[in-house]
């Protein structure tokens, strides 16, 4: 033990060669874009290990883990080249194939398209937005044509990876109205006939509602499932169960092995037959990259029985991820694969700590599932306080009661399910998974409703690597004395603490104007000295909150109405704390809206605004605050020279035209310009540099990208 503490760590070239690819990877944009905050975290890294490696003259491993990390700087673009969509600024012609992929909202249908054309042009997927949708709606396997704007997918927005995009391998994003879409054909690939049969079976024999959730329970496809189930289950802390994980695989390769030993099958024969039926989950999954990453796993700890190796739990987790980010660099920035990663490598290192203390208390069975689902709730937490917001500190008793059932009705689901796809007369079968959901969705209810519920702030970049750091120093792997491994713990988890009281934005919201693009919907956020804050329109709800929280605004007073009132049906501009909604042309009914007059200076805190028409058309937004003077334009269809010149007559320090094209020569150089497309006069694009915000300070303007 003695000679053991000396090593205080085990050396592991491939754990710690991922985890430097994993740090270069996902801060290589950000580093050579002059990120201070990325630049100092890289620093004090590769500082430490070089300290730790020096020290204990660990030189080959040194080596090893600077080369990867270099490796990984460069390896970011490479991943990042595979996703260049063309720009298309005219109305295109299109021909695509309506996949599987298809989420039916309120008011619209979300479908991705794939063989995509696009002005005869083969391209990559495409995101259609359909509306109009009341009695009709497309099917997958359509074969369709339509006109429309194409708009090319940003894979960062806000500093947010869109992993969404990048796994389904979207760049391009079109709306369009169903009755100028036309179906000329149908055809499904063998992976979707599969599915939708599935499915068919399962929504037939559950009903719709559990259907709904087994369907996601074997695919990852949570796009049917209603919004309240989801809100149950994220709320109990058991939202995993609906997303194919780690968890799924596991048990899925236990039924095999299972199947495997009565069928008395050996040896390498069971290693193929395995990689031959996880390859086909993944291809049905997706390839997901959590089910990817627990496959690989599966298989070394299999190929290590067979070839009498010694089977290292953070040596696999490296090799496995290593693996996926060598075929997928942008991996590492999607949210799904890091909660896999780190879930996994918090379960090895605490949960054995965990488990030696509650066997003192518990059973070993119940010791052994609360240390597992304590240990995998802590390891994700930074990434639950990013995309959750909340901890339910009862998660881990639902997590408890639940996966154990679980376990036995999820491999149960998957035989069933393919067995009555097959037979449909056997769909009796599923009525015993159907009881299993019911009681699963009354757990998920009763613990929802639980009051042990923290909010969360998002992590800054620093808090989250010290808190990783010192759940890895808590474990067995970090072979020191008791003295001195409270001591480091503790030198680690306090900054972290800290840290983590401050969020991830320390810096309060600056007289500045902020402008953001959603897929049709523009977005200015603007902030007097005052510290008065008004909104622009408005995108999407959970965008609109991401883009605030990134320039600092915790609220916004006024939402003044340009572009497009069908997106404030909703009154989602509630959980801004607004209180009045300006409008100049009608009203909706709702208490917080203030009709004004057009052409008529008018008042609203410290900002004067003035909705301008000329010749019975509304032009936008003119708003003057401290000592700036700024124009939006209303309308991204093109406005006429001679209104463009009739608003440049006056100086402004800000102009928006957004996706109004070459009007951008009738105003003062003087002015700033901002655009949708990239144009000769145009100071900062959406479509080159992303979403953007000016800080105000002495009359000077200071662009900042906030992608």
């Amino acid at each position: 033990m003695d000679k053991k503490r000396h090593k205080i760590f085990n050396a592991r070239p491939v754990f710690y060669g991922f985890l430097a690819l994993m740090l270069a990877l996902c801060t290589s944009r950000y580093v050579f874009c002059g990120n201070f905050k990325y630049i100092i975290l890289d620093l004090v890294a590769i500082l430490a290990f070089v300290t730790y490696c020096i020290f204990f003259k660990r030189y080959k491993i040194l080596v090893i883990v600077l080369s990867v990390f270099v490796f990984g700087l460069g390896w970011y673009f490479v991943g990042q080249a595979t996703f260049k969509p063309n720009q298309y600024d005219q109305i295109c012609q299109v021909s695509a194939r309506v996949s599987d992929d298809i989420e039916i909202g309120e008011y619209n249908q979300v479908v991705i398209l794939k063989d995509v054309t696009i002005n005869g042009k083969k391209e990559s997927n495409l995101q259609l937005t359909i509306s109009n949708t009341y009695e009709n709606q497309l099917e997958a396997g359509d074969l369709i044509c339509f006109e429309s704007y194409i708009e090319s997918a940003r894979l960062f927005e806000l500093e947010n990876f869109n992993n969404s995009f990048h796994r389904k391998k979207v760049l391009y994003v079109a709306k369009v109205k169903f009755d100028d879409v036309t179906i000329v054909g149908s055809k499904l690939t063998v992976d979707e006939k599969v599915r939708l049969k599935v499915k068919e079976v399962l929504f037939e024999n559950m009903g719709e509602e559990n259907g709904a959730v087994a369907y996601a329970v074997l695919f990852g496809d949570k796009s049917n499932v209603s919004s309240d189930v989801i809100s149950a289950y994220k709320n109990a802390g058991i939202i995993h169960l609906l997303t194919v994980s780690g968890l799924h695989v596991s048990f899925l390769i236990a039924l095999l092995g299972f199947v495997l030993k009565k069928l008395k099958t050996k040896g390498w024969l069971n290693f193929l037959i395995c990689l031959t039926f996880l390859l086909l989950y993944a291809w049905f999954c997706g390839f997901s990259p959590s089910v990817i990453r627990a496959g690989i796993m599966g298989l070394v700890l299999l190929a290590s029985t067979l070839t009498g190796k010694c089977y290292d739990n953070l040596t696999s987790v490296g090799f496995a991820g290593s693996l996926i980010l060598l075929c997928s660099p942008l991996t590492a920035l999607d949210v799904g694969f890091q909660m896999s990663i780190f879930c996994v490598v918090s379960i090895f290192v605490l949960a054995p700590v965990l488990g030696n203390i509650f066997r003192k208390v518990f059973p070993k069975a119940i010791a052994v599932s609360m240390a597992v689902s304590i240990s995998a709730t802590v390891g994700i937490l930074p990434f639950s306080a990013k995309i959750f917001s909340t901890l339910n500190l009862l998660s881990v008793f639902a997590n408890l009661i639940v996966v154990p059932l679980f376990s036995v009705v999820y491999p149960l689901l998957f035989v069933f399910a393919f067995v009555v796809a097959v037979l449909p007369f056997m769909g009796f079968l599923l009525k015993i998974c159907n009881f299993s959901f019911d009681f699963i969705e009354m757990i998920s209810n009763f613990f929802a409703q639980t009051s042990l519920k923290f909010n969360l702030k998002p992590l800054s970049i620093f808090a989250s690597a010290l808190f990783m750091l010192g759940l890895f120093l808590v474990g067995k792997f970090f072979m020191t004395s008791r003295k001195t491994k409270i001591l480091c713990c503790t030198v680690v988890f306090v900054p972290a603490f800290v840290l983590m009281g401050f969020g991830d934005n320390w810096i309060s919201a600056k007289s500045s104007i902020a402008c953001a693009y959603q897929y049709g919907n523009s977005v200015v956020l603007i902030t007097n000295k005052a510290k008065e804050s008004v909104i622009i329109d408005m995108a999407g709800e959970t965008f609109v909150n991401r883009f605030a929280y990134s320039v600092g605004v915790e609220k916004v007073s006024t939402m003044f109405l340009v572009q497009n009132d069908d997106l404030f049906y909703d009154q989602q501009w509630q959980s801004f704390g607004v209180e009045n909604v300006v409008r100049c042309d009608k009203t909706q009914g709702f208490d917080e809206e203030v009709l004004v007059q057009k052409n008529q200076i008018s008042r609203v805190g410290n900002f004067v605004f003035e909705y301008v028409e000329i010749g019975q058309e509304l032009v936008g937004l003119k708003l003057q605050f401290d000592q700036t003077k700024m124009f939006v334009f209303a309308k991204d269809k093109g406005v006429k020279s001679e209104i463009a010149q009739a608003v440049a007559q006056e100086d402004y320090d800000v102009v928006i035209i957004g996706k109004n094209q070459q009007i951008s020569q009738y105003f003062d150089k003087k002015c700033n310009i901002f655009g949708f497309y990239n144009e000769e006069n145009v100071d900062f694009s959406f479509a080159e540099h992303g979403n953007v915000c000016c800080k105000i300070s002495n009359e000077k303007i200071t662009r900042r990208c906030l992608d």
